[in-house]
């Protein structure tokens, strides 16, 4: 019978069962690596998915309440012109519509969709602003949908369409801050 110490020595024995150790455990870790980057690059894409999704979803309602205003502004406008009563009606159907839209729909939209992204959102002060412009939205509507407030003067009426102005101007001002925060949102 042949002695297997002759051949190997028990040091080599070792050494090579060291080595298929090592290699066995580096390519289970070159696996485990491979699953957890997979797991890392599926969150990131449903991130990306989420912050895109959440902001063009924010950034459209915020762009129909700009337009909403103009429009209000527009027929403010010609009820100033002509106080006729279909004009006032065209007013006031038009904030009363508006302002139950504004809270029972687009406000908790918003602030949900806030609330999503949030964690993408650097500047805080921005959300800050963000939320109280949400608490804004819905008063101009709320202010003309009362009859009274169709019977003022000119000048309160023409205050609240320069009020409209700058509430777009402010709307617009927050969409382009939020798309230097959230790049690529449209």
């Amino acid at each position: 019978m042949v002695d297997l110490s002759s051949f190997y020595s028990v040091d080599a024995v070792l050494a090579l069962l060291g080595i298929a150790i090592g290699v066995s455990i580096f390519l289970m870790q070159r696996r485990a690596d491979a699953k957890i980057n997979g797991i890392i690059e599926r969150q990131f894409r449903r991130q990306e998915l989420e912050k895109k999704y959440f902001g063009s979803r924010l950034v459209s309602n915020l762009e129909l309440a700009r337009k909403n205003y103009l429009k209000l502004q527009q027929f403010l406008e010609e009820y100033l012109r002509d106080r006729s009563q279909a004009n006032r009606t065209r007013v006031k159907s038009f904030c009363m519509f508006h302002s139950k839209h504004l809270d029972e729909y687009v406000i908790p939209t918003l602030r949900s969709d806030l609330g999503r992204l949030i964690q993408f959102i650097d500047d805080l002060e921005l959300v800050d602003q963000l939320t109280t412009a949400f608490d804004d939205l819905p008063s101009l509507y709320k202010d003309c949908s009362v009859d009274s407030a169709l019977d003022e003067p000119d000048s309160f009426l023409s205050e609240k369409v320069s009020m409209m102005q700058q509430q777009c101007n402010r709307i617009e001002s927050l969409l382009s801050k939020l798309a230097r925060e959230i790049p690529n949102i449209e």
